[in-house]
């Protein structure tokens, strides 16, 4: 016991070392955002760089090629907004469903994994009750977190279309 209580302190101690090093998440996620829209605008062509683009945002620019920057910063500016949309879903949580709000973000993180679920899906992974579960979809869907995507009555299917959309141009919704 004595054995697994230091190996447990340990990891904590590496845990908050490694915290010490990386900078506020919200910033690194968002110099991630920056980098990932400079890789995907330069498969469609542009010739931006992440030194342009910082530099562009910092009033700095010296390019040659102003417009490829300007379509990076447009597509950051995109990113931003849908990654804002998603803070929105989980204020909606904290200030419509404050009696369930554990299952219901326990629902959101997974569904940032498995934007496709089924009743028993949400069981499985909020420990509810299928008749809470169904009840935890039903409030989903009428804040449109959730949509079905078939007519059926039974094993019905649900999808975080807003979080799909990002990914795919093919229409989930029946």
């Amino acid at each position: 016991m004595i054995q697994l209580l230091t190996l447990a302190e340990r990891a904590l101690g590496r845990l908050d070392g490694a915290s010490g090093i990386l900078p506020n998440v919200d910033l690194f996620v968002a110099m991630y955002v920056n980098k990932e829209a400079v890789l995907s605008s330069q498969i469609e062509g542009t010739q931006a760089s992440l030194i342009d683009v910082l530099a562009f945002e910092a009033d700095a620019a010296v390019s040659e090629n102003p417009q490829d920057i300007e379509e990076v910063v447009n597509y950051i500016s995109a990113l931003n907004f849908g990654l804002q949309r998603f803070e929105d879903h989980r204020n909606i949580i904290a200030a419509y469903m404050p009696r369930s709000a554990g299952p219901a973000y326990q629902l959101l993180e997974y569904l940032y994994t498995r934007p496709i679920v089924t009743v028993n899906g949400v069981v499985k992974v909020t420990g509810l009750s299928y008749a809470n579960a169904n009840r935890l979809i039903n409030t989903f869907q009428t804040y449109h977190l959730l949509q079905q995507m078939d007519t059926y009555q039974r094993n019905r299917r649900f999808a975080y279309s807003t979080y799909l959309s990002l990914f795919t141009e093919e229409r989930v919704i029946v």
